[in-house]
């Protein structure tokens, strides 16, 4: 009964106050409905969602056997150059150095003295120099070679692929055992993955 008498004594002003809070209310939930609405209809952008619709993007290269030159780093002095025996196979009679002259001689002893094998040289000035060392293969940058495997596209996904790494200098590796014509990935990736394009 009470509830009745005090409805009954409620003015007019307050009854539109309490509409339009309401009105308000109703307002904001239905802001607040309309926005998630549009967040829910909004296409967010996700990697991992649009490498595996379309593929990862890679930097490629198209295998190609040829015939080529590693420059070996080396110091001549006084016509010599010392080197470790890991190293002194590299190095034959005739080989151009990169300043100038050529290697006259390859010795097969140790020098007492230093513990190296010493080069001789014709026309080399002293200072540091490269020698220009021929080899036959698959050139390619060293970072893609990856112990003694390569990877490669195999119908749209990459594979895993061994190959023998003849030689390789600071920036380039030798390599044989992929076919000319044979895609080879040169940005890190996993094996079975999509790669876009190629």
């Amino acid at each position: 009964m009470k509830k009745n008498k005090d409805l009954k004594n409620f003015k007019p002003s307050n009854k539109n106050l309490l509409m339009a809070l309401a009105a308000v209310v109703v307002m904001l939930v239905a802001y607040r409905a309309i926005q998630i609405s549009i967040e829910n209809r909004r296409v967010v952008f996700n990697i991992a969602r649009e490498h595996a619709a379309h593929g990862t993007p890679v930097e490629t290269m198209t295998a190609r056997t040829q015939t080529g030159h590693l420059m070996e780093p080396v110091a001549v002095k006084n016509n010599r150059i010392y080197v470790s025996g890991a190293r002194v196979g590299r190095f034959k009679v005739g080989q151009r150095l990169s300043g100038g002259g050529r290697i006259t001689s390859v010795s097969n002893r140790i020098d007492l003295d230093t513990g190296l094998f010493a080069l001789r040289t014709s026309g080399a000035p002293d200072g540091n120099h490269s020698v220009m060392i021929e080899h036959s293969g698959v050139f390619m940058p060293l970072h893609a070679v990856s112990g003694s495997s390569v990877m490669v596209v195999e119908n749209g996904i990459s594979a895993r692929r061994s190959v023998i790494v003849i030689a390789s200098d600071a920036e380039t590796a030798v390599v044989r055992g992929l076919l000319d014509g044979d895609i080879v990935i040169l940005t890190r990736v996993a094996s079975n993955v999509k790669i876009k394009g190629k």
